[in-house]
């Protein structure tokens, strides 16, 4: 869908496929732990960091994304990178994320998605091993408010889930 991210926008993850970078029509800080490609575009900050640790100050960013960057991490990880995202929104800020969506846990996850925007259409394909325990609709949800977001929207297609998360502090 056609979103227009606000002003201070962080991806989480977003070097892969740099799908929220070509979706938005803003400047954008892209965190990654390893760089698939490197994205040399004046609208995109690239930097190596891990979503579980920011280094940026409280309340820095109005809005931030995830696009299928939980499946790569384990449980833990996904709490902790949930509670930095929490911090470094402003209140009232934007956490979008796309990701996985199954009841299967302990083998090798594909997820297969075609994405859409700006009048272009791509086919991806995303596979995981890191899933330990279940990870459907309820699990985000349910994490999410426990570290103080209020879900505004949570939708499932097939083996994907989108959430629509605001800080309210």
């Amino acid at each position: 869908r056609e979103m227009d991210f606000r002003e201070e926008h962080l991806d989480i993850g977003g070097s892969g496929e740099a799908v929220i970078f070509r979706a938005s029509k803003r400047a954008v800080t892209i965190i990654d732990l390893d760089f698939d490609k490197e994205i040399k575009d004046k609208r995109a900050n690239c930097i190596t960091m891990d979503a579980c640790d920011m280094e940026f100050e409280n309340g820095r960013f109005q809005t931030v994304t995830s696009f299928y960057t939980l499946m790569y991490m384990g449980d833990s990880d996904v709490r902790n990178a949930f509670r930095e995202c929490y911090r470094v929104l402003e209140d009232g800020g934007d956490f979008y994320i796309w990701d996985l969506c199954s009841e299967i846990e302990g083998q090798l996850l594909i997820v297969p998605i075609t994405v859409k925007y700006k009048k272009t259409s791509r086919n991806l394909s995303f596979a995981s091993n890191e899933i330990t325990k279940m990870r459907d609709r309820e699990y985000y949800v349910v994490l999410l408010k426990e570290i103080g977001f209020e879900v505004i929207l949570d939708r499932v297609e097939g083996e994907s889930v989108f959430l629509h998360a605001v800080k309210r502090g």
